[in-house]
């Protein structure tokens, strides 16, 4: 672990910088020393946290990361300007997001169930008065009685979903019903429909040409990662999951070797022990003690199998 903490030109930009975009003043003579005392602190705590091993698999700082990295490399197209016909050829091709939805525009009867013994019969009923053009009884409705142009989304916040999919396929221009809604029973007279379509691209073009960009930066950042992913050698045991160790390096000096045998085993328990615990542990072991984790006891070892690839090698050298 370094143990120098330097508070050097950059980091105290850095320091003021951050100050100034947060209370957009810049710091006193006073609050900087307090800004680079707390930085020295939190420094301190930050090495020693890594020299613990604490950042390992650790869920929040990988996604931290891995949020850093995609905000570095995943603009790679925010600043290009597609011709005419390419901008175009994407727009019919992802319409999603762009089609302006249907509307229509009608009124209703309102039949409260709280108010009849029988509000479908009685809708029922009243649906031959309100076609002959009589008079057309009704309950109060605690709402609109009449839309115009409303979108399904509009109508579905009043009357919901079972009555916005039925107003859809009413007829045009004739009393129909009952329709039911969360509310009761309606007739529905409806005056016009429109079918969504899509605005022209010059009604909508930084809108189209925003998202253009935001997937082309996607397709160029799926690529660089693609090509990082090619320079890694990957193993996985697709039936277990299980990690395979399959090459050990390591050194030590062991001095005269009086037991061969003894000293043999000694080295590959030692293997066994850093591969379990760089393998299956996921808790840290600082100044003789267990900062997560259960204790030493719920450390993992991993069996004769699973090192097995694993070889010692004994070299007798003098020293003159």
């Amino acid at each position: 672990m370094e143990e120098r903490i330097s508070i050097d030109a950059p980091t105290q930009d850095w320091i003021y910088g951050n100050f100034t975009k947060q209370f957009r003043r810049p710091p006193t003579r006073e609050e900087m020393g307090a800004l680079i005392d707390a930085y020295v602190v939190e420094e301190v705590k930050v090495r020693h946290a890594l020299d613990m091993g604490l950042d390992d698999r650790d869920s929040i700082i990988r996604r931290r990361m891995m949020q850093k990295f995609d905000f570095l490399f995943g603009s790679g197209a925010a600043d290009l300007l597609p011709e005419d016909d390419v901008l175009l050829e994407w727009y019919l091709a992802n319409p999603d997001g762009f089609l302006e939805p249907d509307t229509i525009s009608f009124t209703h009867a309102y039949f409260s169930p709280d108010e009849r013994e029988s509000a479908k019969s009685d809708a029922v009923s009243a649906l031959e008065a309100f076609a002959a053009d009589a008079t057309r009884p009704g309950d109060l409705f605690p709402f609109d009685v009449s839309f115009e142009k409303a979108t399904p989304v509009e109508v579905r916040n009043v009357l919901g979903p079972e009555f916005t999919e039925d107003i859809f396929e009413a007829p045009l221009e004739k009393w129909f019903g009952p329709i039911r809604s969360g509310l009761g029973y309606h007739l529905v007279h409806v005056t016009d429909k429109v079918e969504g379509a899509l605005p022209p691209l010059e009604e909508i073009r930084e809108a189209v040409l925003g998202r253009w960009r935001e997937a082309e930066s996607e397709a160029i950042l799926e690529q660089l990662v693609g090509k990082l992913t090619d320079q890694f050698e990957i193993e996985i045991d697709e039936a277990t999951g299980r990690v395979e160790l399959t090459r050990y390096v390591a050194v030590g000096d062991v001095g005269t070797v009086i037991n061969p045998l003894l000293v043999e085993g000694q080295i590959f328990g030692g293997i066994a022990q850093g591969a379990g615990r760089r393998t299956a542990l996921a808790r840290a072991w600082w100044k003789w003690r267990w900062v997560t984790g259960p204790g030493a006891v719920a450390l993992k070892i991993p069996s004769t199998p699973g090192v097995s690839t694993a070889r010692t090698r004994i070299a007798t050298m003098s020293c003159r």
